[in-house]
């Protein structure tokens, strides 16, 4: 029986990673803008992983001690802003990089 709260969790991580890392320019205010999106998409995720927890123990062949539920209402968010969002960002800003590059090789050629 799989989690029905882990691929809404997962869609929240990439979307919120890769619209981070698609906002352009290195000021503060976007800076800003960026870390309002990921702590928006972490803090989602941690909702729904609180909601996780409680479907996965609320099955009778799951014993529910109450440490798995005390971890994620504590705890969250961390996996969420390190597997999905973190890497995704991390690419997107690659893949900006790498753009970016080819086009000013591009344009220096012409």
């Amino acid at each position: 029986m799989d989690n029905p709260f882990d691929t809404p969790i997962l869609i929240i991580g990439l979307v919120s990673g890769v619209v981070a890392g698609l906002i352009p320019g290195r000021t503060y205010i976007r800076w800003l803008n960026r870390l309002y999106i990921i702590a928006l998409g972490a803090f989602s995720s941690w909702f729904l992983e609180i909601h996780a927890v409680d479907w996965a123990y609320s099955h009778p062949f799951n014993p529910d001690d109450g440490a798995a539920f005390s971890m994620a209402a504590m705890f969250g968010w961390l996996p969420s802003i390190v597997w999905p969002i973190l890497p995704t960002l991390l690419v997107v800003g690659a893949i900006r990089i790498f753009y970016r590059r080819i086009r000013g090789a591009k344009r220096s050629e012409a």
